[in-house]
């Protein structure tokens, strides 16, 4: 598993949540290199979701190059509080889409309220 945890320790330290990341999440060199068919990335975004792209660019391009070479990567995408986790990893998918020809359109999330437990 390649590690990237470089948006944590660049950015903001206000929330408990982004405190608590930079104080556990390890501070490793970020070596993207794919020793599997399945190589698998753990990006760890700030809690700004605008914040994010320029830290994932790499593997915009890392991941498409992958693809291209019949490998089958799996990335996931989080930030301390994973408020916005999930309209990230569908924007990072976007723009790996933007180079993959054969990468088709995530259908539309079904948003539903949570039932209750009594």
């Amino acid at each position: 598993m390649i590690l990237d945890s470089r948006a944590v320790f660049d950015g903001p330290r206000s929330t408990p949540a982004e405190i608590e990341a930079f104080e556990n999440k390890p501070r490793l060199p970020v070596r993207p290199t794919a020793t599997a068919e399945f190589p698998i990335v753990r990006f760890i975004g700030q809690t700004a979701a605008e914040a994010n792209p320029p830290y994932w660019r790499r593997w915009v391009d890392k991941v498409a190059t992958w693809l291209d070479q019949g490998r089958s990567p799996i990335v996931f995408v989080h930030t301390p509080d994973n408020v916005v986790a999930l309209g990230l990893a569908r924007q990072f998918y976007d723009e790996v889409r933007a180079n993959v020809s054969t990468l088709v359109e995530l259908p539309t999330p079904v948003v539903s309220e949570q039932s209750a437990l009594f």
